[in-house]
């Protein structure tokens, strides 16, 4: 059985017009939840984003996580969103005309090198089976000495009580295995940003 052949958000995942919709009402309403709206002032913040910067969202989706970084690089900064699904991309363009949006994923960013002082990448690599190779190019299109975040969990840190222990096994793993193409990931990205040259992870 495929890691993650439930996951909707998996990167090889064939989506069509109305599955694109449905996602993108997923992602808005998640991203108006107060705990949402709250992890993102976190992070957001952590990063110290200033005035005419360059920032870049990788996996963008409809630009929710992507807006917020506009109002902190204004004026004379530039904001970029990129985002594998047309539909979604053109969802988000609509939406924030202000912002630059490009088709492309993770492990081939459409971008040049060091061309970005702050680098985020928001809940996509534990849907990327690959995602470890996301790593060198997230770190190659962000300049020396610039910021780059990413937040992804661990799934199996997930913890359920109940008094059958064989049964909350398999509801565990099911949920892992089943929903997430990378559901480890999470664990994993300090170490491999310092070992891609990302010297200071600020968040997982």
């Amino acid at each position: 059985m495929q890691t993650g052949y439930l996951d909707p958000w998996r990167t090889s995942q064939a989506v069509d017009a109305q599955g694109v919709q449905v996602l993108a009402n997923i992602i808005e309403s998640r991203a108006a939840a107060p705990e949402e709206i709250a992890a993102r002032r976190v992070y957001l913040d952590l990063l110290q984003i200033r005035t005419g910067e360059r920032a870049l969202d990788v996996g963008c989706g409809t630009g929710a996580v992507t807006r917020d970084l506009l109002a902190p690089v204004q004026p004379g900064g530039h904001v970029v969103g990129v985002e594998p699904n047309p539909e979604l991309l053109a969802f988000a363009a609509q939406r924030l005309p202000d912002i630059e949006f490009r088709q492309g994923d993770a492990l081939h960013l459409p971008c040049d090198a060091e061309q970005f002082d702050v680098t985020i990448c928001i809940t996509v690599l534990e849907h990327m089976p690959d995602a470890e190779s996301a790593i060198p190019e997230l770190v190659r299109v962000t300049k020396p000495g610039g910021r780059i975040a990413v937040m992804c969990g661990d799934q199996e840190s997930f913890i359920v009580n109940h008094p059958d222990r064989a049964l909350t096994r398999r509801i565990l793993e099911t949920f892992v295995e089943a929903r997430f193409a990378n559901p480890w990931i999470g664990r994993q990205v300090p170490a491999l940003l310092e070992r891609h040259g990302g010297k200071s992870p600020v968040g997982v």
